[in-house]
């Protein structure tokens, strides 16, 4: 396995070439992913704590029995 390390285009982190593939798709603050609970919008990975928190549609709903707020499509 090779040493040498690289930068990442999207974020300057310097790291071992051989992990960039898994960082640019998986771990880099700066790469676009989809909204995990399925809404359609595309944001930073950096943004999808507070996406998926305070903004998503369909990450927090309300129970039509009890009226607690839970995550998932109602």
């Amino acid at each position: 396995m090779s040493k040498e390390m690289s930068t990442c285009t999207l974020c300057n982190d310097k790291l071992y070439s051989h992990r960039m593939e898994y960082h640019m798709s998986e771990k880099c603050r700066y790469s676009k992913v989809d909204c995990p609970y399925g809404c359609g919008v595309t944001i930073y990975y950096l943004n999808v704590k507070y996406h998926t928190n305070k903004i998503c549609s369909i990450a927090w709903t309300r129970c039509e029995d009890c009226n607690e707020k839970t995550h998932g499509k109602s």
